[in-house]
């Protein structure tokens, strides 16, 4: 299996894990897991988990070189642009594939290459995946 679909496959099954711990037993109530080991946040002040209590949040586990990341930007951008003000907070998580794109800078630039104005968390060494 190439790696971009590993990674795709992992972060389905992270968001698959997260909204089962967020809603044991198919009931809502449960508490998202707080972020952990993040190196840097963009576009943002740090979040908590405690802070975002009773919003509507999406968790994108993404990387800027992956293709299939890239896909679904235009996706985010534009829930975000339409949502944002009705309360949907969308919170990337960069979980870098390779060592160059654990570099704030690169992340920094890629988010404004790509227009994403949603918090970024910098998870370098995958603590929060």
């Amino acid at each position: 299996m190439p790696m971009n679909r590993v990674r795709m496959a992992m972060a389905a099954a992270a968001l698959a894990l997260l909204f089962i711990a967020c809603y044991p037993g198919g009931q809502s109530g449960g508490r998202a897991p707080e972020f952990q080991g993040i190196t840097n946040w963009i576009n943002s002040e740090p979040l908590t988990a405690a802070g975002l209590e009773g919003k509507v949040v999406l968790v994108d586990f993404w990387t800027y070189t992956c293709v299939n990341c890239i896909r679904t930007m235009p996706y985010l951008k534009e829930w975000h642009a339409k949502y944002a003000d009705k309360g949907l907070v969308i919170i990337g998580v960069h979980s870098p594939e390779f060592e160059f794109e654990k570099v704030t800078e690169n992340v920094t630039a890629a988010a404004q290459d790509f227009g994403l104005a949603y918090p970024i968390a910098q998870d370098n060494n995958f603590a929060t995946w």
